[in-house]
């Protein structure tokens, strides 16, 4: 079983949503407790910090300059360089307010994103598409929906209903982006107590994903068979991607909200950022025009 390591040391309440821009060779993750956005070389350096004032967790590079950002109220345009912002999707306007921890990811040229109302209702957690700047919804009916992540073809989806402990999947027409199925359990943790949180495909096909409050990321097969073990030493595991220059190291967010005392003693570096080396690499993140 392999450990991770430190790779940058900060301290995020919830640390989230990490993507490797590849035209900046950075790394982007979010603080969605202190809504904060930060942009840093792989080994900390040059960081750069967003503030947005409401919670923010996941992003998409569009070019050099742009990338969308999932934030409570919305899809957010935002120039790295200017900090200007244009609202792409305005999901209040559904009545149907986007919850902390909204996840965005992509699937050929179009958005995937989940939403929740920040109350403590239950099934009404909706995940949509967004696609040459039209937005649809897709499917209801959970509690959180979270970890978006495709197949290297696109035939697959992947989604994590969080507060019910499942890793969900669904076919995809590749042309199009669109579900052809219904989706259907792939992994189910509920029994292990264990909350399946962020998650990412690799180019072999087998899904990645961070399991918060066990302190680990697993690989699994794509028939949903655990392949590999990576331990963090932060118990709160939120999320991970693929980056550097040849895409095989995995950096992982962890958070520290709601940890005890005892707990941050024993684990004093929760809230950073850790990566490991893989021999599998990830798949390219392809520039998005929603």
């Amino acid at each position: 079983m392999a450990e991770a390591k430190l790779a940058i040391d900060v301290r995020n309440a919830l640390g989230d949503g990490p993507i490797w821009h590849a035209l900046r060779q950075r790394l982007i993750w979010f603080d969605v407790l202190n809504h904060c956005m930060f942009l840093a070389k792989a080994d900390g350096s040059e960081l750069v910090t967003y503030g947005f004032g409401e919670p923010v967790s996941a992003a998409f590079p569009e070019n050099d300059a742009h990338v969308l950002v999932a934030a409570a109220s919305g899809l957010w345009r935002v120039n790295l360089d200017t900090n200007h912002r244009e609202l792409v999707a305005g999901l209040d306007a559904r009545g149907e307010p986007a919850r902390a921890g909204s996840d965005l990811h992509s699937g050929g040229n179009q958005l995937w994103f989940g939403a929740a109302p920040r109350t403590a209702v239950s099934e009404v957690g909706v995940l949509y598409r967004v696609r040459d700047g039209e937005d649809s919804r897709m499917f209801g009916g959970m509690d959180v929906p979270s970890a978006i992540c495709f197949s290297p073809d696109g035939r697959r989806s992947y989604f994590c209903d969080q507060d019910r402990n499942r890793i969900m999947t669904c076919i995809c027409d590749p042309d199009t982006g669109l579900p052809s199925g219904k989706p259907e359990v792939f992994v189910d943790l509920s029994a292990d107590g264990l909350t399946p949180d962020g998650a990412v495909v690799d180019a072999e096909g087998y899904l990645w994903n961070a399991q918060c409050g066990a302190g680990r990321v697993v690989r699994y097969s794509p028939s949903g068979v655990m392949n590999d073990v990576v331990q963090v030493a932060a118990p709160l595991t939120t999320c991970l991607c693929f980056g550097g220059t040849d895409l095989k190291t995995l950096f992982i967010t962890t958070a520290c909200q709601s940890l005890s005392p005892g707990v941050r003693a024993v684990a004093p570096l929760s809230g950073a950022v850790f990566s490991i080396d893989v021999m599998v690499p990830g798949n390219p993140e392809p520039m998005i025009k929603a």
